[in-house]
């Protein structure tokens, strides 16, 4: 259940294993002014396009959802704003081409995440031959 800051706009498995899914989740969100955990700038306060991937499995009965911290993930303001309303929220149109373009850049970090786990177990096994 998102909190009542944030509307989901998609979710979509793009992966799975024995584990569970793995989603793209698309979602706007309003964010205080903080400070960035990457680059330690002040941010705008406002509603931001986020771009994640979360993976969703079950466990002794429990629903899980874990994403990688620093990964899988992107942000961006689409519109400053000095209070919430959820009226605002529900009502905000966000640029299709900006979509399209975090979506892009998470896909293809994921991708090349995969690709160099899979490089650096094929050097282990190697190592250990």
């Amino acid at each position: 259940m998102p909190k009542k800051d944030t509307r989901i706009l998609s979710e979509v498995v793009i992966d799975h294993d024995d584990e569970g899914d793995v989603y793209l989740v698309t979602s706007l969100f309003y964010q205080l002014v903080g400070t960035s955990w990457v680059s330690y700038k002040q941010e705008a306060r406002g509603y931001y396009l986020s771009v994640r991937t979360e993976k969703r499995s079950q466990r002794n009965g429990y629903s899980v959802v874990s994403f990688e911290l620093f990964t899988g993930g992107i942000k961006a303001l689409v519109e400053e704003a000095k209070m919430f309303s959820a009226k605002k929220l529900a009502a905000l149109e966000v640029d299709p081409a900006l979509v399209e373009r975090l979506t892009h850049n998470v896909l293809f970090e994921r991708a090349e995440r995969i690709q160099r786990r899979a490089e650096d177990r094929q050097r282990f096994e190697a190592s250990r031959a």
